[in-house]
């Protein structure tokens, strides 16, 4: 045993002058741990991690040897400033793998992701055409806090309330890149990590139930998976009996009213509670299913006229305002529904086709007009708390 761990022992001991001898002494440092198969665990058998930083040590010397910081991770001269480093996602280990200095503490979290909001998310906007890179780097390191949450178990208030940031901003994604192509941003990727966000919520939040301990913004957030259900009328009904002890609330009323106008064909009254009682979230939220509500309404439309021998056209102002269209949405929906206007402004019913070919990708003003905050807030969920990551610093073992 001691022939094996010599040449880990004498790496330890050797002078560190540059950033691979340090990567390398840190790595003989873990590879004894690992040997020694030492984990602080707590009593439920979870990891309890120990890193102090944003962004482990051995990480950012080797990104830095690598040139691997990220644009985002530059200080305010656009330097390079290993104290800006935030911790990228990688599959998680097996358990013998997984080292306590290299997981991040709640607090740690915490100090991480209000630096996110606060420096980084209000950067989206700043370069518009730059988003899809924006959301794949926040995307990347708010999931390696995911990861670092579920591999301790944690389910304090601040564990809580990071993940609900985390949610609220693949909410935002949703609808802010949806006229960036699949190959620059995949809707479908998002809404898979918005839903595993949306399940580790309702892990936490009944952990915390069975404690007696309260969770104040679990309103909102079952009602975000219960909007998600819509075209599960299994998976709705089930949600709302999971939440029952939250149906007074006002965004589950909500969910449960636009439930009903979704199931009954009522595009007028789903967009008219999109319009009046939908918060921002709520809408980007629902704008998945803005072009099968539409379209659907629209073959209402033509199968009622056909019944009635009527001129096959509609008014394309009244089917403009009722569903809550921009002019430029509406060329492109009924661009994709094989149809358009003719010369006196009436959407010409008899060409529509048996489906639409893709979503609209134009971002619409019934969700825009809701944007009363800016966005850092929103996903925030009110005022931004402090960002101490200047006044951080940075563990160095040399």
């Amino acid at each position: 045993m001691k022939a094996s761990k010599s040449p880990l022992l004498a790496k330890l001991r050797t002078k560190a002058e540059t950033l691979e001898d340090r990567v390398n002494i840190l790595d003989a440092r873990d590879s004894l741990i690992k040997k020694k198969k030492v984990a602080v665990k707590n009593e439920d058998g979870y990891f309890i991690g120990t890193c102090p930083d944003m962004c482990p040590e051995k990480e950012r010397y080797y990104r830095k040897m690598l040139n691997e910081i990220k644009p985002y991770e530059m200080d305010q001269s656009n330097s390079e400033n290993l104290q800006y480093c935030i911790k990228k996602y990688s599959r998680s280990a097996a358990d013998k793998d997984v080292v306590s200095h290299e997981l991040r503490p709640a607090d740690v979290l915490q100090l991480t992701m209000n630096h996110i909001i606060n420096c980084i998310i209000p950067q989206g906007e700043m370069n518009p055409d730059n988003l899809p890179n924006w959301y794949d780097f926040v995307w990347d390191r708010t999931r390696a806090i995911r990861t670092d949450i579920s591999v301790q178990g944690l389910k304090d208030d601040v564990s809580v309330s990071i993940v609900e940031k985390i949610t609220r901003f693949h909410i935002h994604c949703a609808f802010r890149l949806v006229q960036f192509e699949a190959s620059q941003f995949d809707q479908k990727l998002n809404s898979e990590n918005l839903t595993k966000s949306l399940i580790t919520l309702r892990e936490m939040y009944q952990r915390r139930r069975l404690e007696r301990i309260e969770s104040p913004n679990e309103a909102e957030f079952h009602a975000y998976h219960l909007l998600l259900q819509l075209k599960n009328n299994q998976g709705f009904t089930s949600g709302l009996t999971d939440g029952k002890h939250l149906s007074h609330t006002q965004p589950i009323k909500f969910a449960l009213s636009i439930w009903r106008a979704f199931r009954f064909n009522n595009a007028v009254l789903f967009f008219r509670l999109i319009k009046n009682e939908a918060t921002y979230l709520q809408a980007a939220l629902l704008k998945r299913y803005f072009g099968d509500v539409r379209f659907r309404a629209l073959k209402i439309l033509q199968k009622a006229c056909g019944m009635k021998q009527l001129l096959n056209v509609y008014p394309a102002v009244e089917f403009r305002e009722a569903m809550c269209f921009d002019q430029e949405e509406l060329e492109e929906f009924l661009m994709l529904a094989g149809t358009s206007i003719d010369k006196e402004e009436n959407i010409m019913l008899s060409e529509v086709s048996n489906s639409l070919t893709s979503e609209v990708s134009v971002l619409s003003s019934i969700i825009q007009e809701k944007l009363h905050q800016n966005i850092a807030e929103i996903i925030n969920g009110g005022l931004l708390e402090p960002d101490r990551c200047q006044e951080h610093i940075p563990h160095d073992s040399f």
